[in-house]
């Protein structure tokens, strides 16, 4: 069985520099390409309002 433990990370890395591209620019409307349906996030901790 193959390793394809480098197109894992690489896929996480794509996905994490799209996170961060789309906050930059804020395209909130391209959060759902990024996150499953049932998927939530809380930024509380870093400042943000509940």
């Amino acid at each position: 069985m193959p390793d394809n433990r480098q197109d894992e990370r690489y896929e996480i890395e794509q996905l994490l520099f799209r996170y961060a591209w789309m906050t930059d620019e804020r395209k909130w409307e391209l959060m759902d390409e990024l996150f499953v349906p049932e998927g939530t996030i809380d930024y509380v901790s870093s400042g943000g309002t509940a």
